[in-house]
């Protein structure tokens, strides 16, 4: 144990067991496979949303609640189901190569197959959750820009619209 400034002691993190790892849920170990399961490197960003839903709220003419709310109705999901990604681009490993394709796109219309990717988050060396993203299609990918100020690292920043997210772990 360590002892910080205030005589604190403060478990080591310990990202290799599971069981010794902090308890605050963290992405030090973090992976994104394509459809065959190897890993696209050098994702800089990963977000997604998925969690929207439409509703209806219920009125009821009475003596007690005349024009209030007296229920809300839960409906289907509302949430666009995309995901938005930078990714640090690797020579001759363009981000469209990692995914699976077998030459880089000149724009979109190259993409004439959806693509699948899974999502990993590590517990120390344990898979804590795992996600797969089906029916991937790209709806943006575009590099960021070349500039004669910065560290010269090619980014490409995109999104990516999917059919369905499911939980596999």
């Amino acid at each position: 144990m360590a002892t910080n400034p205030y005589q604190v002691q403060v478990a080591p993190l310990n990202f290799y067991d599971g069981q010794l790892s902090s308890v605050t849920k963290s992405y030090h170990g973090f992976s994104i496979l394509n459809g065959a399961g190897a890993e696209v490197g050098r994702v800089m960003e990963w977000s997604f949303a998925v969690f929207g839903r439409d509703g209806r709220h219920l009125k009821e003419l009475s003596r007690f609640t005349w024009g209030r709310y007296v229920d809300y109705v839960p409906g289907g999901t509302n949430a666009p189901y995309t995901i938005t990604v930078s990714r640090a681009e690797i020579w001759g490993n363009e981000f469209e190569l990692a995914l699976g394709e077998s030459e880089s796109y000149e724009d979109l219309t190259d993409q004439t197959a959806p693509f699948r990717l899974v999502e990993n988050l590590y517990q120390g060396n344990t898979i804590y959750e795992q996600y797969e993203y089906v029916g991937c299609w790209w709806q943006e990918k575009n590099i960021q820009g070349y500039s004669a100020e910065g560290d010269g690292v090619v980014m490409v920043d995109g999104s990516i619209a999917f059919v369905s997210r499911s939980r596999t772990t």
